[in-house]
C-alpha cells in the first residue's frame, strides 16, 4: 500500500503540482512581487523582502492574497511557513 501512495503522490506532483493560498489580513497589509522577490508590508513601516526559490512560483491574486505553487509539496509548505513566520 505504501508504494501505491508514493506512486499516486508522484503522479499528482507531475500532473498538477501543489499549491497553497495565503491571505493577508490586517489594515495596511500588502504584498508585491518584483522579479523573484516577494515584498510584504506587515506591521512594519517598510517592505520585508523574501527571495522566492527557483522551484517555486508565486502569483498575487490581489495585494492581500498570495498563491504559492510548486511540484514538491514540502517545498511549497516550507515557503508558506517562511512567509507566515514574518
Amino acid at each position: 500500500m505504501n508504494e501505491v501512495k508514493m506512486l499516486q503522490y508522484k503522479i499528482k506532483a507531475i500532473s498538477i503540482g501543489f499549491s497553497k493560498r495565503l491571505k493577508l489580513s490586517g489594515v495596511g497589509y500588502r504584498a508585491k512581487l518584483e522579479n523573484q522577490k516577494l515584498l510584504l508590508k506587515i506591521n512594519y513601516s517598510h517592505f520585508v523582502e523574501i527571495q522566492v526559490p527557483s522551484d517555486i512560483k508565486v502569483k498575487l491574486e490581489n495585494d492581500q492574497s498570495i498563491l504559492i505553487f510548486g511540484l514538491y509539496e514540502d517545498r511549497v509548505m516550507q515557503f508558506a511557513s517562511q512567509i507566515r513566520n514574518i
